[in-house]
């Protein structure tokens, strides 16, 4: 488990892991271990309204969902008198 860890994380990119494990807290365990934008647990399938992205060389910033939307927008304050 290490040692597959250790793999996947020493690689410069880092867009997309999986993991398949029958041990469901285990897959979990070992996906919050990993350098990846995304990680499939059990699945190959891509939630489209969650952020895409990657991390290392993979790109930087998300597309889709909410956070993705962030990166077409400006932030505004107004100010007035109270």
């Amino acid at each position: 488990e290490d040692e597959g860890i250790a793999i996947a994380n020493g690689t410069e990119f880092g867009l997309y892991d999986y993991v398949f494990s029958q041990d469901t807290d285990r897959a979990y365990r070992i996906a919050r271990q990993l350098r990846s934008g995304n990680v499939g647990i059990n699945s190959a399938q891509r939630n489209h309204e969650a952020p895409f992205g990657g991390f290392k060389m993979s790109g930087v910033g998300r597309d889709g969902g909410d956070f993705g939307m962030l990166c077409y927008t400006e932030m505004q304050s107004l100010i007035w008198p109270g």
